[in-house]
């Protein structure tokens, strides 16, 4: 499906500035390649840790949106804790970013967690009053 060796002819001919170069992200970067997205704790899966030392976790929210949505999140490493002490229903803000990849012909993306917020009720109530 996706081939980089094919078609590169658009590319920038600097390949720190095209995707077949050395990634070097400066900080700013980062920040701005984030997402976040408001919703409900819907499911706070358990803590699977492999011999590897990798583990992962996963959240899923309920978006409150005109047509809500559950949203699977997955949360890797040190990033998993911040899971801890979450209950169903709760109001949060889930920081994440996107990641994919090619695998048997389909492109797959996950959306890999790195922070979740709490969101408090009164500051819902200030803000709508």
């Amino acid at each position: 499906m996706i081939n980089s060796t094919k078609n590169t002819g658009w590319l920038s001919k600097k390949p720190n500035t095209n995707h077949l170069g050395k990634a070097t992200h400066s900080e700013r970067d980062l920040v701005e390649s984030t997402l976040s997205l408001p919703g409900r704790v819907h499911v706070v899966g358990d803590l699977v840790e492999h011999e590897s030392g990798f583990s992962k976790r996963e959240l899923v929210i309920l978006t409150d949106d005109y047509r809500p949505s559950l949203i699977r999140f997955e949360f890797l490493n040190k990033a998993a804790a911040s899971l801890d002490g979450l209950v169903e229903e709760e109001k949060v803000k889930v920081i994440f970013r996107i990641e994919g990849r090619e695998w048997n012909d389909k492109v797959l993306n996950n959306l890999i967690g790195t922070q979740v917020d709490r969101i408090s009720e009164q500051v819902i109530k200030t803000v709508q009053n």
